[in-house]
């Protein structure tokens, strides 16, 4: 063991190791999540049963996989793809949904066309 890393364990910050495992549970954990929402349709008012859930949940398994097998060569896509995946959900599209609620008199007030 060299001296960073000696240093870095002694002042309780994680290792790589570490970091790797609890990313491991947290891909295994989202793609659970987004398999269980494919096969039960869970969000009162949404479809969830859709193939675009299974196909995120592959998603997160497969950030999983490049985890588990210490692909260093495809860890950048790992939070390139939790970062798309989470987004989908972000401001932009509850802002659409409101919209789409929206009469269609408002709808083209505020310059939105459906």
């Amino acid at each position: 063991m060299d001296e960073g890393q000696r240093s870095a364990d002694h002042h309780g910050i994680a290792g790589a190791a570490t970091l790797r495992f609890v990313g491991i549970a947290l891909a295994l954990v989202a793609g659970a999540i987004h398999f269980a929402l494919f096969f039960a349709d869970l969000i009162p008012g949404e479809t969830t049963t859709v193939p675009a859930f299974a196909g995120m949940g592959l998603g997160f398994l497969g950030c999983a996989a490049i985890l588990a097998l210490r692909r260093a060569d495809l860890y950048l896509l790992v939070p390139v793809y939790s970062a798309c995946s989470c987004s989908r959900t972000g401001p932009r599209a509850a802002n659409i949904r409101s919209k789409r609620s929206a009469s269609p008199r408002k709808r083209l007030k505020s310059g939105w066309r459906s």
